[in-house]
Order: C-alpha cells, then structure tokens, then sequence
C-alpha cells in the first residue's frame, strides 16, 4: 500500500492524536513514553477496529472527491470512506506488528507530523487563554482615574508631533538607526519604508498631532522625554514591533482637563491594570511549573 503523504497526516493527525499510541490490542506502545493516560478520543466514536477507535470527524477530514479519482465518477460517500478508513487500520496495524513503524524514515516524518499537532494545539490554547484575558475589565474608579491624571497631568494635557519608522524586523530597523545616527534625513530613511505607496497617499510615517492617550504604550515614556528634535534608539514593543521615532513638536492643551479626558483615562488605567493582572499570571505560572531543560535548541 502506498504510504500516505506527510501532508495527509498532518490534515488529520489532530483529529486522531487524542486517541493516543496505541498497539492493536489497545495496549500503549512500548516508546509511547507517556507518563499518563491518554485523554479521550475527540469526537463521535463510530467503529473501533481491534480498539481503534475511528471518529465522525475522522471520515469527514479523509472523505475523497470525484478529484481523486482523475476526475470522473463520484464523490466517495461517508459509508465508503469508514470502509476504507477500517481497511486501512488494519493494514496499520498489521504494518505495526511487521515493526514498520519502528523504519527511520516513517519515525522522522511522525516526530514532525506529531511536532506540527503539538504546536498548534499549544498555540490554539494559549490564543483562547489570551482571549479569555482580554475581555476581562478590571474595575477602576473615578477615584482612581482623578489620581491618575492628577499624576500625569502634564502628559495628558501636552500633545506630541511624532514620525515613526515601525518595523518586524529587528535587524532592518537596526540599519534604519545607523542611516539616521550616519546623517540621513529621518523622513528620507522613512519614505523608503513605504516605496510601494502611490503618488498622493501623503506621509504615512508622520503620525500627525497625537493626545496622551493615542500614544502607544511602547513609546508613551519616550514621546514626552525625548528632547524636541531628536530620534530614539530602537523601541521594542509587543508582537515583534520595532520603532524608532522622531519628535517633532510638543503642545499644551489646556482644554484637555480631567472631565474632558476622563473617558481616556478610564480606559488606559482599565488597560494598564489588565496588562499587569496578565503579567502577573504569567510569571505565575512561570514560577509554580516544574520546567526541566533536557536539550537547548541548536543555534
């Protein structure tokens, strides 16, 4: 029987993984190396073949169309793929007890197939956990938004002209620096970051007139220490972001009281507190896990 390709696998060996390594008997298999039971099979069980279980979920991930068979005759109907789903696990695990699944290239191809499931169901969870995070508000006052402006009146009611070089490459943004730390124009490097834009699209580096609350978090210290002319060294801020930024201008705006700002104010003290309650947690976590480095990864 022709092996199954890598790809194949991988489209559903998160559907199967749960059912964990087993032997045709149902027994783990000797390497399993598993230190617990294995969770429940994920999914509507519709047949187990000597313990096997095969899932709903299984048939419809492995269904064929008239495509692969050159084109003609029809769709593989779902009591066809369980046939041949069955067929195939048997033959699995007559290959298993051959001690084919032991051959050093089927070995590599599952530590990657199984490496790619692993990974995705990690970042799957963790996506869900932020997720879940983000939507929680912590309760702030108006107590504790009028402390807040009161400690930073300054900032709040000071608007800054800012240009930006926003980059995910850490090393492009470093040769951005060195052009402007070497003499180069900060408009000039910018402008080149953004050679795809069409005449008229205006200075989408420069970032205009911005309120304290506008401001990102990132580069929010450094937009109002940064003396009035000058540019940053490289900025680092969530999800691989790299800036340097150029300030421009800086104004007073006294119109910008706590009443008229409160909404602002809310909402950043609501944020900052959820970003420390999310910081916390994870180095919770960090600290109350038992993590043992067995290898580091090669350079």
């Amino acid at each position: 029987m022709r092996l199954r390709p890598l790809a194949s696998v991988l489209a559903t060996l998160a559907l199967t993984a749960a059912t964990g390594c087993r032997h045709p008997a149902g027994r783990p298999a000797p390497d399993a190396g598993a230190t617990t039971a294995p969770p429940a099979v994920v999914g509507e069980v519709l047949v187990t073949v000597n313990g096997v279980p095969i899932t709903r979920e299984e048939v419809t991930s492995a269904a064929r169309g008239p495509s692969s068979h050159g084109g003609s005759g029809a769709a593989e109907t779902p009591e066809q793929t369980l046939d041949r789903l069955i067929g195939e696990e048997l033959q699995s695990q007559q290959a298993m007890r051959r001690g084919l699944d032991r051959e050093p290239g089927f070995r590599a191809d599952l530590a990657r197939a199984e490496a790619s499931f692993r990974e995705w169901r990690r970042s799957q969870l963790a996506t869900m956990l932020e997720t879940q995070e983000q939507t929680a508000r912590p309760a702030v006052s108006d107590a504790d938004a009028r402390a807040y402006y009161d400690a930073n009146a300054t900032r709040i009611r000071t608007e800054v002209h800012v240009e930006q070089i926003l980059l995910r490459d850490e090393a492009a943004v470093a040769r951005a620096l060195a052009e402007v730390r070497g003499g180069a124009a900060f408009e000039e490097v910018a402008r080149r970051q953004f050679a795809g834009i069409p005449d008229g699209a205006g200075h989408p580096w420069d970032l205009g007139w911005l309120r304290w609350n506008l401001v990102p978090a990132a580069w929010r210290d450094m937009a109002y220490t940064l003396p009035v002319g000058q540019t940053s060294n490289i900025l680092r801020g969530p999800n691989n972001r790299f800036w340097i930024i150029h300030v421009i201008e800086r104004r007073e705006q006294p119109e910008l009281t706590f009443e008229a700002m409160r909404p602002a104010v809310l909402q950043v003290v609501q944020e900052e507190r959820r970003l420390s309650q999310r910081l916390g947690a994870s180095d919770a976590l960090r600290r109350d896990a038992h993590i043992v480095f067995v290898h580091r990864p090669a350079p």
